[in-house]
């Protein structure tokens, strides 16, 4: 693949490490807002079945890699954050199959 040879030089190098870095602190601050709602979705779920734990600690989860992308961000805690994101979402889809198959008293 042909790219001009300017994108090689240490300037651009250093800007392209440093604009990751800023995206990769601006999706840790979402990841602590979404960790913090899902925290708090949890446990007023909670009080219907304790089956709602699992978001609770999903929600911790979330705030954890939010926290840790704002103190080093680094490739390793965007591709954890992308996980837990991808368990949350796995998460609300099972809960809402099982909701949506078993009675109410079941849960």
């Amino acid at each position: 693949m042909a790219y001009d040879t300017w994108f090689d030089t240490d300037e651009n190098k250093a800007l392209i490490a440093i604009c990751t870095r800023k995206l990769i602190s601006n999706i840790g601050i979402g990841g602590i807002i979404w960790g913090v709602i899902n925290i708090a979705i949890g446990v007023v779920a909670m009080k219907a079945t304790t089956l709602n734990l699992g978001l609770v600690i999903l929600g911790v989860m979330m705030f954890g890699t939010g926290v840790q992308a704002i103190k080093s961000p680094s490739l390793g805690v965007l591709l954890t954050e992308t996980v837990v994101t991808v368990l949350l979402f796995v998460w609300n889809l099972g809960i809402s199959v099982v909701s949506r198959c078993l009675p109410v008293n079941m849960l």
